[in-house]
């Protein structure tokens, strides 16, 4: 939740705004706990107090009877107040009555009685722990008292007033929540400190990635990285170096261009002013038609370049669709019958018992299939055979096309699948881009391509190799 909103995101700023956020509410839940814990054993303690007290007053009696006269009263006074009755820092807070029921009279008092004094009967009726409100000119005030029954009918009645009572639980709980304010504060700068120490690999990577120059294939140090984030750097260096294949395939691609097409430019351009300086018609005419052959041979190859092209970026292409590899190969064989029938060439499809299926793209799978076929009838002699079978072998689908022209030399027989490779001696002109295009498209399909020369002596066999089910990668 904490990304989702962000255009930019720190994991740090995440993982400490998450642990601050869970030790603070940790926090608090342990203060309010502490707080009624406290409150809870402050009550038993004062309750403890003021029953010992009133069992003291009444020990005290019994070793100094009450008299009549007030010195006496006094001393009994004091001498239970310095006893029991100085709890620390509450002695004008604290006190006590001792009240005859039975004559209704007022025995003992310590001076800072509280104006409930008025009603002795209602506060010793019962006896225990028990409230008392009393209102002062407007402020109100909560007493809690203690009550006991002597044996001879007196009763003793022990106060303290309630605001003093609980001003010893909030000194501990304002004690204990700056005790954990500052554990908290300690705490959430460890963690800071301890995230920023282990998130240091990502920044260094980030700071080494900004430097790396991929032209260069200049990759991340696996070594020294955290095994967490190992994978995240093998697929950096993975990266890098595909992009610094793709860099060298497209810097060669373009250096044979270049050089394909620079000559036969010059060429057309000699033409060019032959027949500009010519007055001869006939000779014009025949120059234009070299022009306008060479002009339609280099139209070709330059589609063949953008189709290579449009090929290589691989990530725009995908593979989801069923195709049934005999249809396909009989679509491109009638399309080529017309080039058969001009060379009296004889096309054989042995396909397969079965319809073979696999995943690929119509479109590639077209361009693959329609090179194939019209390279084998473009060097197949006139009168010539080109045969193609298809079949399936393990998880892969082969098909195989033959033709019985003149053939490869064995020395450059894996060179023929190389951009503009073309072999001499043919008789035929091309722009050694088809068998490449092949190549690319193959690969695509993580299939396999090879030709090998037939072993009567007379043509090549392309074999190619493609999966059933392609693995396209994300």
């Amino acid at each position: 939740m904490f990304f989702k909103n962000k255009k930019e995101s720190s994991i740090l700023s995440f993982l400490v705004v998450s642990f601050a956020s869970f030790f603070a509410i940790f926090m608090l839940v342990i203060s309010i706990f502490s707080f009624y814990q406290v409150k809870h054993q402050n009550n038993s303690l004062f309750n403890y107090q003021l029953k010992t007290a009133a069992q003291v007053i009444e020990t005290v009696l019994k070793i100094y009877p009450l008299e009549d006269d007030e010195n006496t009263t006094d001393m009994i006074v004091n001498k239970i107040s310095s006893s029991f009755l100085n709890i620390k820092n509450y002695n004008e807070s604290v006190g006590f009555i001792v009240y005859d029921r039975k004559h209704k009279k007022l025995l003992l008092k310590t001076s800072n009685l509280p104006s409930f004094h008025k009603n002795y009967d209602g506060i010793t009726s019962t006896t225990g722990f028990e409230w008392i409100y009393t209102d002062n000119d407007g402020a109100q005030k909560h007493w809690y008292t203690y009550t006991l029954r002597t044996d001879n009918g007196d009763v003793i009645t022990v106060f303290v007033n309630n605001a003093d009572k609980d001003k010893l639980s909030r000194q501990i709980i304002f004690k204990f929540a700056i005790l954990l304010a500052s554990i908290y504060i300690i705490l959430i700068g460890f963690i800071y400190y301890i995230l920023k120490t282990a998130l240091d690999p990502l920044e260094r990577i980030n700071k080494r990635v900004a430097k790396i120059n991929p032209r260069k294939n200049e990759k991340l140090n696996e070594d020294i990285i955290p095994f967490e984030i190992k994978s995240i750097v093998e697929q950096i260096n993975s990266l890098i170096e595909k992009f610094h294949a793709t860099l060298e395939r497209e810097k060669r691609f373009s250096g044979d261009a270049a050089h394909e097409l620079k000559t036969p430019i010059a060429g057309v351009k000699t033409l060019v002013e032959i027949a500009l300086a010519s007055d001869d018609i006939n000779e014009i005419k025949q120059k234009l038609e070299r022009i306008k052959s060479s002009t339609n041979r280099y139209s070709h190859i330059i589609d063949q370049l953008l189709t290579l092209s449009r090929i290589q970026p691989n990530e725009q292409i995908t593979f989801g669709k069923k195709l049934m590899i005999n249809t396909v190969l009989e679509t491109f064989i009638a399309d080529n019958a017309i080039k058969a029938i001009e060379k009296n060439i004889e096309i054989v499809f042995y396909p397969s018992h079965e319809q073979l299926y696999c995943y690929s793209n119509e479109y590639l799978l077209g361009i693959m299939f329609k090179n194939l076929i019209s390279n084998a009838i473009k060097y197949t002699p006139d009168g010539g055979l080109v045969e193609i079978h298809s079949f399936q072998k393990d998880d892969n689908i082969v098909v195989e096309i033959k033709d019985n022209g003149i053939g490869v030399p064995p020395e450059n027989i894996e060179r023929i699948f190389d951009r503009f490779y073309r072999e001499t001696g043919t008789g035929e002109e091309g722009s050694g881009l088809g068998l490449a295009i092949v190549s690319e498209i193959v690969r695509l399909h993580d299939g396999k391509i090879f030709a090998q020369n037939n072993t009567d002596g007379k043509g090549i066999t392309v074999t190619v190799k493609i999966p059933i089910e392609h693995k396209q990668e994300d």
